[in-house]
């Protein structure tokens, strides 16, 4: 595992100039590795809801938990994670997280390591690589997610994005005895007004094979709130995902088959608070999510200080 990481981090580093989250089968519309933890994707404004840091700081330190319980006789998931981000210089922010996961009785862990590169003043990019051991249901062996942003109006009020990412599944089709694996195509924009709301909307195209399965997803997200004070968004994502592993009593035992491209709604309530205006907050997230393979209802709740 410390092997691939390392592997891992080295092919970011090159593709950054150096130093100077998710669905098991990566069809969320809002992937984990997409977004930079700081981002410069806001205008010459403090407020940002993507951006925990900003002003002064040079990175922030998050630790916390997730759970979720479903229905139809499926196990409840939890987890632990860990997420950092560090800004070493004007055009570059690192961002770090390790995701300890359980799910239908299954462990595995993520790593994954991102940098985002500013470029000019209207356009940055950013790259994510990550690697998992164990979680052979749900977690990938690896994925990499790659996009470019541009602030578009005078005042660079509006950014928009285009991404490109690759998932490797670790679950293999028994008919094809082929690893699944996916493509994906994002595109979306936010809009900052001159008020504290942000408005944000993407489309998430997913390619899966084998298989064929195209699975096309939308969301929307509206935000109020003020940086070193609160964030409040409201997010709703609708569409088609390619693949999940449905599970299946059977005898008194668990087994497992795929459900192939199905639809699926998601409510998402994120609240990002402050204590004192200081560098100690929490962020805590509310989740609702319904499929014709179960419904979901779950929250994260962690505690992060910027430094």
């Amino acid at each position: 595992m410390k092997i691939k990481f390392l592997i891992f981090a080295a092919v970011v580093l090159a593709f950054s100039g150096g130093f100077a989250k998710a669905d098991p089968f990566g069809n969320d519309a809002n992937p984990p590795l997409a977004a930079p933890q700081i981002s410069p994707s806001a205008p010459e404004s403090p407020t940002s809801p993507i951006s925990p840091v900003s002003g002064t700081s040079r990175g922030f330190v998050e630790v916390g938990g997730d759970y979720s319980g479903l229905n139809h006789n499926y196990k409840d998931l939890w987890g632990a994670y860990l997420r950092s981000a560090f800004r070493s210089d004007a055009k570059n922010t690192w961002n770090l997280e390790v995701d300890q996961q359980q799910e239908y009785g299954n462990n595995g862990t993520f790593e994954s390591l991102g940098n985002t590169h500013i470029w000019t003043d209207r356009f940055f990019t950013s790259l994510s690589m990550g690697t998992s051991e164990g979680g052979k249901l749900f977690l990938p062996d690896y994925r990499v997610d790659g996009f470019l942003y541009y602030k578009f109006l005078p005042d660079k009020s509006l950014v928009g994005n285009f991404g490109l990412g690759y998932y490797d599944s670790k679950l293999k089709n028994n008919v094809a005895d082929q690893r699944y694996h996916d493509e994906s195509v994002n595109f979306g924009a936010s809009y900052y007004f001159p008020g504290p709301w942000i408005l944000e909307g993407g489309v998430h195209l997913d390619f899966s094979d084998p298989g064929g399965v195209f699975a096309p997803m939308a969301f929307a997200a509206l935000t109020w709130g003020h940086n070193k004070r609160d964030f409040v968004t409201l997010r709703y994502a609708y569409g088609k995902e390619a693949y999940t592993e449905v599970f299946t009593p059977l005898n008194g035992t668990a087994s497992f088959n795929t459900d192939v491209g199905f639809y699926t709604n998601e409510v998402d309530v994120i609240w990002r608070h402050w204590f004192n205006h200081g560098p100690w907050g929490f962020n805590a997230r509310g989740e609702y999510y319904a499929s014709s393979a179960y419904d979901r209802i779950g929250g994260t709740f962690g505690i992060f200080r910027e430094f």
